[in-house]
């Protein structure tokens, strides 16, 4: 049987996608194909299956990432598809595609870059909305409701983004002082 299931996560709540995609291979249901924001399931013997995600370094089209994926399958890993700059895979039994913290660590930097250009972005237009729904007088008007509504919904998603960008940059932390522990 299969089932699709259309659910959205931040990019900051990788780990929980990741989790979550392997909770439902426990319940018998493993990732055929990913699409926008879409999960295909096929029906599998539970805990058959792991799945991981990595975000790529580089373009899914690239040369670099044609064999980095190519490398994986001939160890046995199947590529399930791609969202978003991320790869999902998949592979009975248990499997990891780190082996040290070094990569974890640039694809968390790779992903604090963009969410903090998109915050200052927001930044930026909600300030710039704020400040002229305040200088545009008493008059209500479409421009200047609109002007509220857009700025409060940018400062709105820029203490989302600085919440998830403080758990990535924990998160990273983390992953430096087990790096220095080994070292």
């Amino acid at each position: 049987m299969a089932k699709v299931i259309r659910k959205v996560f931040p990019v900051f709540e990788y780990e929980r996608e990741e989790k979550w995609l392997n909770e439902m291979a426990e319940k018998g249901f493993i990732l055929q194909h990913v699409g926008f924001f879409s999960y295909h399931f096929e029906e599998c013997i539970p805990g058959e299956y792991q799945v991981r995600m990595q975000l790529l370094e580089k373009s899914i089209h690239s040369q670099e990432s044609k064999e980095y994926i190519s490398f994986l399958e001939d160890t046995g890993i199947e590529h399930m598809g791609n969202m978003f700059g991320w790869a999902y895979f998949r592979k009975k039994g248990d499997f990891e595609l780190y082996s040290d913290t070094a990569p974890r660590i640039r694809q968390i930097n790779t992903i604090l870059t963009s969410l903090i250009i998109i915050l200052l972005a927001n930044l930026m237009s909600g300030v710039t909305n704020v400040l002229s729904y305040l200088s545009s007088g008493n008059e209500m008007s479409y421009p200047k409701v609109s002007y509220s509504i857009i700025g409060i919904l940018n400062l709105a998603l820029v203490v989302i983004l600085s919440w998830g960008i403080r758990r990535l940059v924990s998160k990273k932390r983390s992953l430096q002082k087990k790096d220095d522990l080994f070292e």
